[in-house]
């Protein structure tokens, strides 16, 4: 027998609370209905490895990197992106680095890793402005980090 196309409120209060398809069992509709109403409803699967996001979460987006945000909050990349973006919140825009003498006596006398670490900067912002000093890029000692003998 078909069942009607309406939900009541006690059918909905149980989206979530059980598998898809164990509610649909229980309800006498199709595991694809019951999906489907909760999907409308932004409710997430049960036992699901989604976490709801926290208001103070979501009042954060945007004020860093959304990478910098995943790790903090533990969280992947992708669903900080989504978020940040369903809130219509934008991207970071981070200041521009102002690079001082000190900041260019460090350059090749470490490796740009180093110093990309020591300043909060990416290895590939050092490696730009080193390049653009004419600076030679300071190299790791031949085998450092090998033990004697292993090559």
């Amino acid at each position: 027998m078909p069942h009607a196309t309406s939900w009541t409120a006690v059918e909905e209060q149980l989206l979530g609370t059980m598998s898809d398809q164990d509610l649909a069992q229980r309800l006498g509709r199709s595991v694809r209905a019951v999906a489907l109403r909760r999907f409308q409803r932004h409710l997430p699967k049960f036992q699901s490895r989604r976490r709801p996001w926290t208001a103070a979460e979501v009042e954060l987006l945007g004020t860093m990197s959304d990478r910098k945000f995943a790790r903090k909050f533990k969280r992947s990349v992708r669903s900080v992106i989504v978020k940040r973006c369903e809130k219509g919140i934008p991207l970071v825009h981070r200041q521009m680095h102002r690079w001082t003498a000190a900041d260019d006596q460090l350059l090749g006398a470490r490796p740009d890793s180093q110093i990309a670490l020591l300043l909060g900067l990416s290895h590939l912002a050092v490696s730009r402005h080193r390049q653009r000093l004419g600076i030679p890029a300071r190299r790791r000692a031949r085998g450092a980090g090998t033990s004697p003998g292993r090559r």
